[in-house]
């Protein structure tokens, strides 16, 4: 099947994408294999985007003491799990992509919860699952990829493809973060500035 082909702004956006997760994972090298079976994929998937996640939540609502309360949270619960906050402190993460992660973590959840699933192989669990719930996750998947795209695509590579839309859509708001922190900061400095003139100016007798 031949790979449609990537724009120059697109090859730009991988590679600012690439940076960002090499900086928030420590990653030394580029080299890093995710697609060595269906169990790894989703299981590395899965890590990855919960990672940068509870980043993303702690920056969200700006306190870093929430670190270790966040982490332990469930990641897909709709009510109650990080998707939920996500959704509901909004700019995180759409719904599309909640919906789609949602349906990864319970794929993860049944990858490493029961030792019978090291060899999952995802097209036999595909086919194997009643045809309602099988059509929701493909649903889920196929949101997340364009639609010319949608019927010629594999289901691993939906999974990919969907997990790297949703780093994409973390970095984004971890550069929007930075920049309300900037601004902060900046404001603080003025501020300061101000202060310390008012205070240098001579006041009449």
């Amino acid at each position: 099947m031949s790979q449609p082909a990537i724009s120059e702004d697109e090859k730009r956006v991988i590679a600012e994408l690439t940076a960002w997760m090499r900086k928030q994972f420590g990653w030394s090298s580029e080299k890093k294999h995710l697609w060595k079976d269906d169990w790894t994929l989703i299981v590395k998937l899965h890590a990855m985007i919960e990672t940068c996640l509870n980043g993303a939540l702690v920056k969200e609502l700006d306190r870093t003491s929430l670190a270790s309360v966040i982490a332990k949270l469930d990641t897909s619960n709709p009510s109650t799990g990080k998707v939920a906050f996500a959704k509901a402190l909004g700019g995180i993460m759409p719904k599309d992509s909640a919906v789609f992660l949602q349906k990864l973590s319970e794929l993860r959840n049944l990858c490493v919860h029961d030792v019978r699933n090291f060899d999952f192989n995802l097209i036999d669990h595909l086919t194997q699952i009643r045809k309602e719930k099988r059509n929701d996750f493909l649903k889920a998947c196929r949101r997340m990829v364009k639609p010319e795209h949608r019927a010629t695509t594999c289901p691993q590579e939906l999974l990919l493809i969907g997990a790297m839309s949703i780093m994409l859509e973390l970095m984004v708001h971890d550069l929007r973060c930075e920049h309300r922190d900037l601004k902060r900061q900046l404001l603080h400095l003025k501020a300061e500035r101000f202060d310390a003139l008012d205070q240098s100016t001579p006041r009449p007798e």
